[in-house]
């Protein structure tokens, strides 16, 4: 009987041994992963948290890839998050369950909590559309807690999905990357279908950057061609028609161009359309500053079960050059009224010495340009008496070549229109008309040129003016000494 106490005793005593060393176990588990909380950040963490993709992702085509979250830890994660962003050409197929999706379009996954030393994977499907690309980014954030331990930790990743385009080819052309307001742009775009698939209602569209800076009402006055194939610089158009005023916003489909109803492998074709530039007033009345647009082209159609945008062109950078313009007037200094007399022109007679004012005016447009120089030439007979006047730069000129030159270093945009002052220079010359000028008019300058380089589109502006010549001479003045 005492045996059978003793080994009761000892039954009860193993077993609140085993109690006791298990909740020291427990213990040093929780004090670890404490510790271990204290000491973990996003570069020294046994919580790994990445995208996968066993293969390429192709246009139109349905795609999988996972996003994985492995916890080495001896700890439990509590209060799990995974945020996840798609490019905007990606479509979340409705198979894909268990997430929210938030105001900023992120979707969301959580869990209660992922045990120590296992995988969590979030399977993902859709389709990527025609512009993944140029957008194939995913962005992912990861949130949690380690178990016995109240602060938060996070991880993400930012990684590209590799994904073919469509095999359709589709390309925008144009002459120049640098034009003016007011200016009609001529556009070109070109087509090939070298998939092995059949598309049906394919539909075109121009995307414009900054609609603004074009005056879309105006595309009445033009016609756009279609050419049924690459070759529109020498092959007759297939189809002509007059551009309507919503033709940015439709595009082009097959109820305007039969053929776009099927485009078969190897069916190629091109368009030839135009777009007018905001006027040169309607550029000042808006103040457009340092303006330039992306142009691009979409292609949407059917192939299969995909219906959506299936390509798109490499993009263009439109930029408007400056609009710098130099005006010239003559006119004269009214010494008894201290007056300068623009676009009055003093009696001319012969043997009489006249005073002319050559009176230079600029006014800058919608960029800044630099190195701003106008200047012209005297011939022989003409006087230069010195007196001038400029409110910008430096006007001088030189005895030996005859030449007078108006050197600005830079202007800034709208420099010279209200409200800011006026760009002006001017300068006093002198004329004796002989016998044999008169009634006839006599050259006071040479040619007057405008040179300057516009700084945002990097190009160089010019513009020439005629020479200034006189009124006719009157010999009255000869007849009255006789």
């Amino acid at each position: 009987m005492k045996c059978q106490h003793k080994n009761i005793g000892s039954s009860i005593l193993s077993l609140v041994f085993v109690f006791l060393f298990l909740i020291l176990i427990i213990s040093l588990i929780s004090f670890y992963c404490s510790n271990q909380a204290d000491n973990i950040d996003i570069y020294d963490k046994n919580v790994d948290f990445w995208l996968h993709s066993s293969s390429a992702c192709y246009v139109g085509e349905e795609c999988v890839f996972f996003v994985f979250i492995r916890n080495s830890e001896p700890c439990d994660l509590n209060q799990v998050e995974v945020s996840l962003s798609f490019p905007s050409s990606f479509s979340l197929d409705s198979d894909v369950s268990g997430y929210e999706k938030d105001l900023t379009n992120r979707y969301i996954w959580r869990w209660e909590e992922i045990k120590s030393k296992t995988l969590q994977e979030i399977r993902i499907k859709g389709v990527f559309s025609g512009e993944a690309d140029y957008d194939s980014l995913v962005e992912g954030s990861l949130y949690f807690h380690l178990e016995g331990f109240s602060s938060e930790f996070q991880d993400y990743f930012s990684d590209h999905l590799q994904v073919e385009p469509f095999p359709f080819n589709i390309n925008l052309k144009i002459p120049a990357l640098s034009y003016n307001w007011g200016e009609l742009l001529p556009l070109a775009l070109v087509y090939e279908n070298n998939s092995d698939k059949e598309i049906k209602n394919l539909k075109i569209n121009i995307s414009l950057g900054k609609s603004q800076y074009f005056d879309l009402n105006d595309l009445e006055q033009n016609f756009w061609y279609y050419y049924l194939s690459q070759d529109y610089q020498t092959s007759p158009p297939y189809l002509k028609s007059r551009q309507s005023s919503d033709l940015m916003l439709k595009g082009w489909d097959s109820r305007l161009i039969s053929c776009l109803a099927k485009i078969k492998p190897k069916d190629q074709g091109a368009i030839v359309f135009y777009l007018p530039l905001a006027s040169l007033s309607q550029a000042q009345e808006n103040r457009f500053i340092q303006a330039e647009s992306e142009m691009q082209v979409l292609v949407s159609g059917d192939f299969g079960d995909y219906k959506g945008i299936i390509a798109q062109s490499p993009k263009i950078n439109l930029k408007i050059a400056t609009d710098l313009k130099l005006n010239v007037k003559l006119g004269y200094y009214d010494y008894i009224g201290q007056e300068l007399k623009r676009g009055e022109l003093p009696f001319l007679g012969i043997n009489q010495k006249t005073l002319y004012r050559v009176i230079w005016n600029l006014k800058n447009g919608s960029n800044a340009v630099q190195n701003v120089v106008v200047k012209t030439k005297l011939p022989a007979y003409v006087e230069w008496t010195g007196q001038s006047e400029n409110t910008e730069g430096t006007l001088s000129y030189n005895e030996l070549n005859r030449e007078i030159i108006w050197e600005i270093p830079e202007l800034s945009p709208y420099q010279g229109f209200y409200p800011s002052p006026s760009l002006e220079a001017n300068f006093e010359i002198a004329v004796i008309p002989k016998l044999e000028d008169a009634n006839s008019k006599m050259i006071l300058t040479k040619d007057i040129f405008l040179t300057a380089k516009d700084k945002f589109t990097d190009t160089l502006l010019m513009q020439q003016v005629d020479f200034l010549n006189t009124n006719l001479v009157q010999n009255s003045y000869y007849e009255r000494s006789e």
